[in-house]
């Protein structure tokens, strides 16, 4: 019965997903439409909790749909083979980098003078290409997928390499007589990065401190509260 309990919670998890998605909506959306925190809706489609029957029948008139095929497994596939698109599409996109970097090293060898300064460096495209994989995979990540680790191990390989190829370039192309105390310059970006892993939503927990948004987020409360109230009532005449 446990296993038949997880499996129902897996199902309502990815149709969840399936028609928010479809409906083009984030998770904070759906948070602030329905009165529930991000986290909420985040343990609803990870499939760790679920919503009551009353949140439910209102996610179902909401997305225009019988209650029942939140229980249908047709959509399961559905997200599964779409996350799978969108690893291997970001692996795709991520090679193109490199494809681009690779010819252009090609053409470059051929077309510089062999004893011109700038040939010697010809390599650091090679260096380039790493922050600008990162930013591709920043985007992709930020917009596929849920999980906030890939797109925040982008950023940190990003600044990490953007500060090496300017570091680099400094050093290949000027007099300019450069120490390695730049690199310090990525430590701020990465304890950054730390921090919104560690933290569910940021921003919305500094906002949620200004006293005015308290007290909003108690009436929104008391409005979902009297709602539910009012649909038990109704329930019960």
């Amino acid at each position: 019965m446990a296993k038949n309990d997880k499996d129902l919670k897996n199902i309502l998890a990815a149709n969840l997903v399936y028609y928010r998605k479809s409906a083009k909506l984030t998770q904070s959306e759906i948070a602030e439409k329905f009165n529930y925190s991000d986290k909420a809706i985040s343990k609803w489609e990870r499939g760790e909790a679920a919503p009551d029957i009353f949140v439910l029948k209102a996610l179902a008139d909401f997305y225009g749909v019988p209650l029942t095929d939140f229980f249908k497994e047709r959509h399961v596939a559905y997200i599964e083979n779409r996350e799978r698109k969108h690893i291997l599409l970001t692996a795709i996109s991520i090679g193109a980098v490199w494809v681009i970097a690779t010819i252009l090293f090609v053409v470059f060898s051929f077309l510089l003078d062999a004893g011109a300064d700038i040939t010697k460096h010809i390599w650091l495209v090679w260096i380039y290409a790493i922050p600008l994989s990162a930013i591709v995979g920043i985007v992709l990540s930020a917009i596929w997928f849920k999980n906030k680790i890939p797109t925040l191990i982008f950023i940190s390989i990003f600044g990490w390499t953007a500060t090496l190829s300017a570091y680099l370039s400094l050093v290949a192309f000027t007099d300019f007589n450069i120490s390695w105390i730049v690199f310090i310059i990525p430590v701020p970006l990465q304890a950054i990065c730390i921090l919104f892993y560690r933290l569910e939503n940021p921003v919305k927990k500094i906002i949620s401190l200004v006293p005015w948004t308290k007290e909003n987020k108690n009436t929104r409360e008391k409005r979902r509260n009297k709602e539910i109230e009012t649909s038990d009532n109704n329930q019960d005449n």
